[in-house]
């Protein structure tokens, strides 16, 4: 069928079209993705609600990291360009993809996006006897590093650390961001916005599995230069687990894209609101800690803890400020554990006059 347009509300939530016999768009109100059959299921466009492209390149979709069950040595990594065959097609609200005919390894793998206010990724491996799945990555898919010749692009995420990083900043070629859960992922998304643009992913995971967000840059060439040489930023999720036959992803991995405006630019609230919608009503967010009835009294009544940097202490009435106007007023009384972080004085690369000299 011919394509449509898929983002008025009025008409529909989604659509699937086809274009080329080896192509099909998935839609949602807020972005759409293009699967070229051709290209073994990589996606070949993904694209705002206000026509922008957000895909620099095509990428393997999926790859599957399998042990064998004989030799636990022996391992190896399996991914959507190596399938023989690949079959997509309209699959309810979206469309569904199977690959099949791998050289080793795996038996078929099924992918299915489906569109709502959000692109929706689930994925299903099936392995071949005596392979065990320890990790899925998908969807995996390759973003521009600039995307309006002003560079003012920034990524955000729920890393540990927080924070919006440029992502062609010279200190960070070397692998942009990375998080894993348990550990670094305090929260479960990760976006990309400048003032104009922004693409949100998510892994709506209410059980919190084992999973991993990459986010690296992907450079070419020998500029001294680092921004020349970066052609896109891939972004993937993985699934880790322990699956002797494969199993299916638990959870859906999330994509929408947002719009903003010269009256009103997006910033990383407007990436992090996304979140807080989906997260908020969670059994972990629902209620504060305090009033939770699953939570041993002891660790509602424990002591608050943080810690001071180098640029913190380099203003001491920043601190106090912080504890007056901040702390005081909202904890009221409960302890505070303050550790001191800091090796450069105030901030600088200077020797220090304090431990650890």
């Amino acid at each position: 069928m011919k394509s449509v347009t898929f983002f008025l509300a009025v008409v529909a939530l989604h659509t699937v079209a086809a274009g080329s016999a080896a192509d099909f768009r998935v839609g949602s109100l807020s972005l759409s993705a293009t699967l070229d059959k051709g290209k073994k299921g990589a996606v070949v466009s993904l694209v705002n609600a206000d026509g922008y492209e957000f895909l620099a390149e095509p990428t393997d979709l999926f790859s599957v990291a399998l042990t064998d069950a004989s030799d636990l040595t022996n391992r190896l990594t399996v991914t959507s360009a190596q399938a023989g065959f690949v079959d997509l097609a309209e699959d309810g609200k979206g469309l569904k993809a199977v690959f099949s005919d791998f050289p080793t390894g795996l038996d078929h793998v099924t992918v299915r996006v489906i569109g709502d206010d959000r692109l929706r990724w689930r994925v299903e491996v099936k392995t071949r006897d005596g392979w065990t799945m320890e990790e899925v990555t998908c969807p995996r898919v390759i973003l521009k590093a600039v995307w309006d010749g002003r560079r003012d692009e920034r990524i955000t995420s729920g890393h540990s650390n927080g924070g919006c990083y440029r992502p062609l900043d010279e200190r960070r070629k070397n692998g942009f961001l990375t998080a894993e859960r348990p550990g670094r992922m305090s929260m479960q998304y990760a976006g990309v916005f400048n003032r104009l643009h922004g693409f949100y992913t998510a892994a709506e995971d209410p059980e919190n599995e084992s999973k991993y967000l990459r986010i690296v840059p992907l450079c070419r060439g020998d500029s001294t230069n680092y921004a020349e040489t970066v052609k896109g930023i891939c972004w993937e999720w993985s699934w880790r687990c322990w699956e002797p036959h494969g199993a299916a992803q638990p959870y859906d991995v999330v994509m929408r894209g947002l719009v903003g405006s010269a009256a009103k630019p997006l910033d990383w609230r407007d990436i992090a609101d996304v979140y807080r919608e989906w997260v908020m009503p969670q059994k972990w967010c629902a209620e504060p800690i305090a009033h939770r009835p699953d939570l041993p009294e002891w660790m509602k009544s424990g002591p608050a803890k943080t810690f001071f940097k180098r640029c913190w202490i380099a203003d001491p009435d920043e601190i106090r400020r912080w504890m007056n106007e901040y702390y005081s007023p909202t904890f009221g009384d409960i302890p505070l554990v303050i550790s001191f972080w800091g090796w450069e004085h105030q901030d600088l690369w200077v020797g220090p006059d304090y431990f650890p000299a």
